[in-house]
């Protein structure tokens, strides 16, 4: 009966550690993407930005 619970107790652990690596790396996929999106808003915003003498 405790090994039963053992491998379970073992499996778990195993499901777990798979999960929370594949939420590391779900996370620094998601900032890379933030990182990403932010640096072209940044950079489209420069684009947009009126020159000097431009639209007034």
């Amino acid at each position: 009966m405790l090994d039963q619970i053992n491998f379970c107790l073992d499996h778990l652990e195993e499901k777990n550690d798979l999960l929370h690596a594949q939420l590391q790396d779900l996370l620094e996929s998601n900032r890379q993407a933030r990182r990403d999106f932010q640096e072209q808003l940044s950079r489209s915003g420069a684009d947009n930005t009126p020159q000097l003498g431009e639209g007034v």
